[in-house]
């Protein structure tokens, strides 16, 4: 099989079928063509004899009955008429008409066809050819002479019709058969003409072939290239030349851009070793080193560098050296190195700050001077958007090695693959910065977030404990910061965010941690301090407050003040978690009493928070163990519609004849560390009324981050969905910005596994702050909700609108819904409308409540 099919593909092979094929047709064309014209020609003689004979016949019948015939001779011609055509290929038959027949009586003849009856009607001569047999069709018409015998006929009447039929398929079949035996005598003669040049082409190609096959087996390596010729090749035709011509041109190009072997190896040895391992992150530096060292066994590269982005204008150079570097070549390198990164590089400029640091592989034996004029830098350059990395990577060779254009193409691939792997350890490196650092930092004011708060407070708890030591914890509020931020805008209330924090941390000693709790809520926790000396700083940090102003963009002078709740372990408390309540209750004492105070827990506040706390605690409990809690939910409507698209799962507590909001019992639920068991009580119930009722819309739910483990939530998650058949894709899992601050990490696996399974996911309070733009980018969102704040702020202030504006078109391009909430009135709704925003959610769409509303009623 394989010999057939390469005789195949064979040049003079592939002629021989073409001509066979062409030749063929040409034939079967031809033989059709010539069957076809002879058959057309006989037929035009035989209906041309046959014309000729029917009038023959007529004018010997006319000659007899002017004799006046009798009947018995006309008999005796119809007779000997009969027996003569049987001897001829004609076969002739006379119909008389009713004229002729009611005088004469009928002859014994067969019966009439419809083109005889025509004829007989109209007295039209016709012909007709059905395959082989052709008929003719003779109308005898009564002349003058005729009227004496027949007396019931006029001059013209039709007295009948004579029909000739001839069978020509013996002719026919004679013709083809001469005709075929003719080609079939000719056939062979083309092919054995096209055989002639095929085997000629043939053996001039195979011996041409084997000279190129022979030239080829010389070639070892990208030099030998140069070797090859194929202008001495002769294959006796110019096309067949041109082509060999064309290969001798391609070869000349490709030692340009071939790669040796050599040098490929080298490279997959660079592969082989970039395996980003959290080794390799830790120390990428051993790896540069090595490679460096596996790059001179092929080339003669006196160092390698990185320049690699590390602060707002400052780069990192770091230069590796193959061998110990003389002082005046170090110094020729770092000038070379400068004056090409800020020519030929954008990134770069002279009010950029270069930290050089060199870095000797073998120290033992020392580098030859080399100096600039000697050194040809090759280098590949790396930016990255987010994680915002940038930088460079290179290598120094001595000049004449950059003239050779295979090592130059050598060193461009490793410096490409570098590039690469370096860009993305160094990205990688400062995303788990990043991560880490947001873990427990506020991302607007940098300072700890409240997940390290409770992680520092539980830990020095602990410590005073042991120690019997003392501490004291204030929670600091700003007053009417909301006003500020709804006149200034977002921008600047961000702004003011950041300045007084800083203004607040400027009166705390060294080991004092400030925190921003949330919001515009600080947390500052004062170690080894006692009540009276708390006061002291709580003062000053009144003041320092009082004695800060900010311009406005309008140019209105800002001024602040601050609410201040204090709590002291172990005088008010002998854990963190009732220090931080005793403390919170304090500043809501200081709100209520005008601001602008500080306030301390005396016996009696102490004794009525601990009964409040007793009455909400033992309230989260019953609702566990009676079964009293209950589903609440707030209908989402389509601002354009008016139709019901979802609903928000809420939790109510029905006791006593009462329904107890959320609000008021949920902290001490936090506190008791039964959130998720609360949570996940409240699902069950939702979804076995969603399955009961067969609902078909979106539910959002609140999630719970505190103390959750992924792996157990979505276990117990996955076993209710489950249970009550319902599609992951109708739950949306709402999370507030202030949680995401808090749990960044934590919420970015969570999200994505949800997402995975097929949930949704909603940010709650989006836009409060700038950094909200970068949950987008971590977070596979589908729906975000803008406070009813900030369209107020939007209607009026400009620069809050083109923000708002920025969040609405950035959410349409994601294709991601856009959710107003807390709208409370008509005026609310309008501005939702205005904007365009899709969805609304608040009193005016339609208060919470136990069953799903159905149709919008405002």
């Amino acid at each position: 099989m394989t010999y057939i099919s390469n005789k195949v593909k064979s040049l003079s092979f592939f002629m021989l079928i073409i001509t066979l094929l062409v030749s063929l047709m040409s034939f079967t064309i031809a033989y059709f063509i010539i069957t076809s014209i002879y058959k057309n020609i006989l037929d035009d003689q035989a209906i041309e004899l046959s014309e000729e004979l029917s009038k023959q016949v007529f004018n010997s019948m006319n000659l007899l009955m002017k004799r006046g015939w009798s009947r018995k001779e006309l008999n005796e011609f119809l007779k000997t008429f009969d027996d003569t055509n049987k001897k001829l290929p004609f076969n002739i038959q006379i119909f008389r008409s009713e004229l002729v027949s009611s005088l004469y009586g009928n002859i014994d003849n067969s019966k009439p066809n419809t083109n005889v009856l025509s004829a007989m009607g109209n007295g039209i001569a016709a012909s007709k050819i059905e395959g082989y047999n052709i008929s003719y069709i003779y109308p005898i018409k009564a002349q003058k002479d005729c009227l004496s015998c027949h007396v019931n006929a006029q001059e013209g009447s039709i007295l009948g019709v004579m029909s000739i039929t001839q069978d020509i398929k013996n002719k026919i079949v004679e013709a083809e058969n001469k005709v075929l035996k003719f080609f079939l005598i000719l056939f062979p003669i083309p092919l054995i003409i096209a055989l002639i040049p095929a085997l000629y082409i043939r053996k001039k190609v195979a011996v041409s072939a084997k000279l190129f096959n022979d030239k080829l087996k010389e070639i070892n390596s990208v030099k030998d290239l140069t070797t090859l010729k194929t202008s001495d090749l002769n294959l006796g035709f110019t096309e067949l030349n041109n082509i060999f011509h064309e290969v001798e041109k391609f070869t000349t190009k490709l030692k340009d851009v071939a790669i040796d072997k050599e040098i490929m190896e080298f490279e997959i040895k660079i592969l082989e070793k970039l395996m980003i391992t959290s080794d390799v992150i830790r120390d990428w530096k051993a790896l540069v080193s090595k490679l460096l060292t596996e790059m001179n066994k092929v080339i003669n590269a006196c160092a390698l560098f990185s320049i690699f982005h590390v602060d707002e204008g400052v780069y990192d150079i770091e230069v590796f050296w193959r061998c110990k570097p003389q002082d005046s070549t170090k110094e020729s390198v770092e000038r070379v190195i400068n004056k090409l990164i800020i020519k030929d590089n954008q990134v770069f400029n002279e009010s950029s700050t270069f930290n050089v640091m060199h870095n000797v592989i073998d120290k033992t034996i020392e580098l030859p001077e080399i100096s600039e004029s000697d050194i040809e830098l090759q280098m590949k350059t790396i930016i990255l958007e987010n994680p915002q990395v940038g930088g460079v990577i290179g290598v120094g060779v001595q000049t004449e090695i950059s003239k050779d254009s295979f090592r130059i193409l050598m060193i461009e691939g490793i410096l490409t693959t570098l590039i690469s792997a370096v860009g993305s350890i160094k990205a990688i490196y400062k995303y788990t910065k990043d991560l880490e650092f947001y873990a427990t930092r506020d991302p607007l004011t940098g300072l700890y977030n409240q997940r390290l708060f409770w992680e520092l407070l539980g830990s020095e708890s602990a410590k005073a404990r042991r120690h019997k030591g003392k501490f004291v914890l204030m929670i600091i509020d700003f007053d009417k910061f909301k006003a500020i931020n709804d006149t200034h805008g977002h921008k600047f209330g961000d702004n003011f965010l950041k300045t007084y924090s800083n203004a607040i941390n400027d009166q705390l000693r060294q080991g004092d941690i400030l925190c921003r709790y949330g919001g515009d809520e600080f947390t500052v926790l004062l170690p080894e301090t006692q009540k009276d000396r708390a006061m002291i700083v709580a003062e000053r940090i009144k003041n320092a407050i009082e004695n800060t102003s900010m311009t406005s963009p309008n140019k209105d002078t800002v001024n602040a003040t601050i609410s201040i709740g204090m709590a002291a372990f172990p005088d008010h408390g002998d854990n963190g978690q009732d220090i931080f309540l005793i403390a919170d209750t304090m500043l809501y004492k200081s709100k209520e009493t005008g601001r602008n105070t500080i306030s301390v827990p005396t016996e009696e506040d102490i004794g009525e928070i601990y009964q409040k706390v007793s009455e909400k605690s033992l309230l989260v409990l019953r609702a566990i163990d009676e079964n009293l809690l209950m589903p609440y939910f707030q209908p989402i409507v389509d601002t354009a519609t008016k139709k019901i698209l979802g609903h928000e799962l809420l939790m109510r507590i029905i006791a006593d004849n009462s329904v107890t909001p959320a609000k008021e019992f949920l902290e001490y639920a936090d506190n008791m560390g039964l959130m998720q068991k609360l949570d996940f009580i409240l699902m069950d119930r939702a979804l076995q009324k969603m399955a009961a009722e067969k609902y078909s819309d979106t539910l959002f739910v609140n999630m719970t981050i505190k103390g959750l483990k992924i792996s157990e939530y979505i276990l117990k998650l996955m076993e209710l969905v489950n249970k009550h058949r319902i599609d992951p894709s109708m739950i949306v899992f709402e999370v507030s910005e202030k949680e995401i601050i808090k749990n960044m990490g934590l919420l970015e696996k969570l999200i994505i596994e949800l997402n995975f399974k097929g949930f949704r996911f909603a940010i709650e309070g989006f836009g409060r702050g700038l950094t909200s733009f970068q949950y987008i980018k971590h977070f596979p969102v589908d729906y975000i909700k803008i406070h009813n704040l900030l369209l107020k702020s939007a209607a009026s202030d400009s620069v809050d609108r083109a923000y708002l504006r920025s969040i609405i078109t950035l959410a349409r391009e994601l294709n991601i819904t856009i959710i107003a909430e807390y709208i409370e009135n008509s005026d609310d709704n309008i501005l939702a409308v205005n904007e365009k925003i899709e969805c609304c959610q608040g009193y005016y769409s339609g208060k919470p409540g136990p069953e799903f509303v159905k149709e919008y009623c405002l």
